[in-house]
């Protein structure tokens, strides 16, 4: 069996896991809509990152039958989670004292985005992670939980129609990078006046890379760009 990559070649499952040992070993990535996933599958080519395309319905089967036939193999999809290769690496000689408070800086700094974004969602319930990723132009991207994913796309292709969400969560975690400015003046601007705004296009612009916004969603992401823009160039709405 070959597997097509991202630049349209194709390799055996033997030679794809070759080419990721030094970066994701016994992970293979993988894309199943190249144009719901193209930013996905664009942001993995910057980073000099690979995938394989698995794009029928009955690749979900497939790749867990060949997870059971391959102990230690993990097929995840291209925006399943962040890899480590996309995040700037640590200081080696950070000591132990150093990691803990940057950790506790870190938790800090997701309660309070993860309280703006309940608030300007209207949500109880929000999963975040802050990461400074090599990529400084990328504000935001959205992850899914792999096996959740999968578990629920299995019942749906059974035409299984009990409610399964409370069972296996498919929930996305918003991903905000700290090197971007944007999510700077989120963290340095809470009560900010464009603050709310700024955070909901962010969400969106996630979204957009991730899956078309609804009707309403639209709506409102267009004009929250105009009022974002006419502050910007400092024309008030009158």
């Amino acid at each position: 069996i070959l597997y097509k990559n991202l630049s349209d070649q194709y390799y055996t499952l033997d030679e794809c896991l070759e080419a990721a040992k030094e970066t994701h070993e016994n992970v293979l990535f993988y894309v199943s809509d190249p144009i719901e996933q193209g930013s996905y599958m664009e942001y993995f080519r910057l980073q000099g990152l690979d995938a394989v395309i698995l794009r029928h319905n009955i690749d979900t089967h497939f790749i867990t039958l060949l997870e059971q036939k391959n102990p230690g193999l993990q097929f995840k999809r291209i925006d399943a989670e962040l890899s480590d290769s996309l995040k700037e690496k640590t200081e080696e000689e950070e000591t132990e004292e150093e990691k803990t408070a940057r950790e506790e800086a870190k938790k800090a700094q997701e309660d309070k985005l993860t309280e703006l974004y309940k608030k300007v969602l209207g949500r109880e319930e929000f999963r975040l992670s802050l990461e400074k990723l090599k990529d400084r132009g990328l504000a935001s991207l959205i992850t899914v939980s792999e096996q959740g994913r999968r578990i629920q796309e299995m019942f749906r292709s059974y035409n299984f129609t009990e409610d399964t969400s409370g069972l296996f969560s498919d929930e996305s975690t918003l991903v905000l990078n700290e090197n971007h400015p944007l999510v700077q003046y989120l963290l340095e601007n809470p009560e900010g006046e464009l603050t709310e705004d700024v955070a909901h296009q962010i969400y969106d612009l996630a979204h957009l890379s991730h899956h078309s916004l609804s009707a309403e969603e639209m709506q409102n992401f267009i004009a929250r760009t105009n009022r974002i823009l006419a502050a910007r160039i400092g024309i008030g709405e009158e």
